[in-house]
Formats: C-alpha cells, structure tokens, sequence
C-alpha cells in the first residue's frame, strides 16, 4: 500500500490529487508516479479531488503547478 501523503509531499502535489489518483487506478507507488508525470483523464481527476475536499473552488496542486 503507498503512503499517499509521502508521495504528495514529494511531488508537490496536493494529497486529494493523488487519493484521487488511487481511487482511479489502484494505491500502487510507481502507478501513482507515473500518473503525476503523465495523466490519461487529467479533468476526471480534478473532478475527483475537487470532490474529495468537498469545495469545488478549492486550489490544488500539481506537481507544483496551481490548479483548479
């Protein structure tokens, strides 16, 4: 099992991105990693973490970047 908030510390990335990342593919590390890097439904994994904070005006992060 990945310890999702190590991998959100290190990739700059807000934690409800990369739960939803698990919720989408599955708590394997490197499959959350290489999804960081390369997404196949970047706007379906916002939604979801959109969702996850229970805010949709809420600002998350993407390796670094501002978004939503």
């Amino acid at each position: 099992m990945a310890d999702l908030e190590r991998i959100a510390r290190e990739n700059d990335t807000s934690l409800e991105i990369v739960r939803a990342i698990a919720d989408h593919i599955g708590d394997d590390a490197d499959r959350i990693r290489e999804t960081l890097d390369n997404p196949d439904d970047f706007d379906s994994i916002v939604t979801r973490a959109l969702e996850l904070t229970g805010d949709t005006s809420a600002t998350l992060r993407w390796q670094g970047r501002v978004i939503g």
